[in-house]
């Protein structure tokens, strides 16, 4: 959270100089995968504390706000964002990332409710890219669990997840390993849209 607060610092200070078009200082797009609460939440989060920091400075923000409801739908809408010239990208969700940063190397992009950056990059994470993980500790998440539902080794846990998505790949997969750890054993149940669950 430092690195993307320190990165809207940088961000205010380096164009604090510099006039943009209309009667914002700066325009931030910003797409988001799927009009769902925790996107919603982190999203406004994010334009809360941009204008707040922006405000500390005497600045303002216009915001060009894109909610995509498939991730293939992401990258048309970073790349309507990028003809605007937004001066920085807020991507919510690991496909809007990766649309960002397929998009532009100029523009920065801040991504969030994004698990792994590096698994999500092959470990080469652009020079342009940073954000925040909402990766879990997926043993003491377990190990609640375990205590909570009173499971014993040979008890059989079932686990819905979104196979489309990367972050939900990383979760299945640290938190069986974290599972195993009991003897217990975890059944996944893939899925690829909100529609066939």
């Amino acid at each position: 959270m430092k690195k993307v607060f320190s990165l809207i610092l940088v961000f205010c200070l380096c164009f604090s100089l510099c006039s943009c078009s209309g009667t914002a200082d700066f325009t931030v797009g910003i797409c988001q995968l799927t009009d769902f609460d925790s996107h919603n939440k982190a999203t406004l989060g994010f334009i809360e504390a941009l204008k707040e920091e922006l405000a500390k400075n005497g600045k303002t923000v216009k915001i060009e706000q894109r909610i995509v409801e498939k991730a293939e739908f992401c990258k048309k809408s970073i790349e309507d964002l990028t003809a605007l010239k937004v001066d920085l990208i807020m991507a919510c969700s690991t496909p809007a990332l990766l649309a960002a940063a397929d998009c532009t190397v100029n523009t920065p992009v801040v991504g969030t409710l994004v698990t792994d950056y590096h698994y999500a990059f092959v470990n080469n994470i652009p020079k342009n890219v940073t954000g925040t993980s909402d990766a879990v500790p997926f043993e003491e998440q377990a190990k609640m669990m375990v205590e909570s539902l009173k499971l014993i080794a040979g008890d059989k846990v079932g686990i819905i997840y979104c196979s489309k998505e990367a972050n939900s790949t990383i979760q299945l997969s640290e938190i069986k390993k974290s599972f195993e750890a009991y003897g217990i054993i975890l059944n996944a149940y893939p899925f690829t849209e909100i529609s066939e669950l």
